[in-house]
């Protein structure tokens, strides 16, 4: 699995804010997305880490729902 742990200096604060909010959906995505559709917030959740150049980890397939 992977991790939606946030460590914030909030120096700048939307950005930590970002980070926050991006964690908390790929928890409830977990939780409440089917594979098809988890599969599609994967691609949606790692385009907006590399873009905003948030802290958050990327997620691989390989780390996806077995």
């Amino acid at each position: 699995m992977f991790t939606t742990k946030i460590t914030t200096d909030l120096k700048e604060p939307k950005k930590a804010l970002d980070e926050i909010s991006l964690a908390r959906c790929c928890v409830m995505a977990t939780e409440s997305l089917n594979p098809e559709e988890f599969d599609h917030f994967i691609k949606a959740h790692n385009v907006l880490i590399e873009r905003r150049k948030l802290q958050n980890d990327l997620i691989s397939y390989a780390n996806d729902r077995t």
